[in-house]
């Protein structure tokens, strides 16, 4: 068992890795010109992806 106080610390701890990771993630897309558009088109084509992979 993790004490409240453990995972509360846990808890800021991996929040503030995501915040850094999708801030990363934000810059990294911004210098490959990466639009809204683009990234819209992108995450249709791997939602259609991962749907029809069973059927492979």
């Amino acid at each position: 068992m993790v004490s409240a106080q453990d995972y509360e610390v846990m808890r800021e701890f991996y929040a503030d890795r995501l915040q850094r990771t999708l801030a990363d993630t934000a810059v990294q897309a911004k210098r490959a010109s990466m639009t809204p558009e683009l990234l819209k088109d992108l995450l249709r084509d791997a939602v259609l992806r991962w749907s029809l992979a069973p059927l492979f």
